[in-house]
């Protein structure tokens, strides 16, 4: 379901029920691929978008429930709820700052393991340098959170990455 109130807010919700057969997994400690023969995933998903003159806002939540059908074991590495925030900037000059913030529930994982919760943030910036071409800056993990996607594999820490970008007009 969408529904536009008025231009530039968008509210959307989307509901799913998804039915596997012959699920490839990975779990165990040498993370070996397994075979579940039967998977339900259902969820709903509420995202909204707004702008007030230069701002622009943007957000979802997710709610998950992803299990074995015939264990009744949730689904490994799936959180059961997600969310996340950006905030956008235009300024007259074409140039744009941004945050984004994130959060992911705690999920399980192989062999009993808890993956935990975390959040992140984000910022961004681009900055118009002539036609086609943009200079852009982005800095993940501004607190140098420590979390795991996967038992025993890192993630990284802060990290910034600066890049040109050319695109043909």
């Amino acid at each position: 379901l969408d529904w536009t109130p008025q231009a530039r807010t968008r509210l959307g919700l989307s509901l799913y029920r998804t039915r596997v057969k012959d699920l490839i997994v990975f779990a165990g400690p040498l993370f070996d691929a397994i075979n579940i023969d039967r998977a339900d995933i259902d969820g709903a998903e509420l995202e909204f978008e707004t702008g007030v003159g230069a701002l622009s806002l943007h957000g979802n939540l997710n709610w998950l429930d992803a299990r074995n059908r015939d264990t009744g074991d949730a689904l490994l590495r799936r959180a059961p709820r997600k969310g996340a925030v950006s905030a956008d900037w235009g300024f007259a000059n074409g140039a744009s700052a941004g945050i984004d913030l994130s959060g992911v529930a705690a999920r399980p994982d192989a062999g009993g393991a808890r993956l935990g919760g975390y959040g992140l943030v984000d910022l961004r910036a681009s900055v118009p340098l002539a036609p086609g071409w943009r200079f852009e800056a982005r800095l993940e993990n501004l607190g140098d959170r420590d979390y795991e996607l996967v038992q025993g594999y890192n993630t990284p820490g802060r990290s910034g990455m600066l890049s040109l970008r050319w695109n043909q007009e």
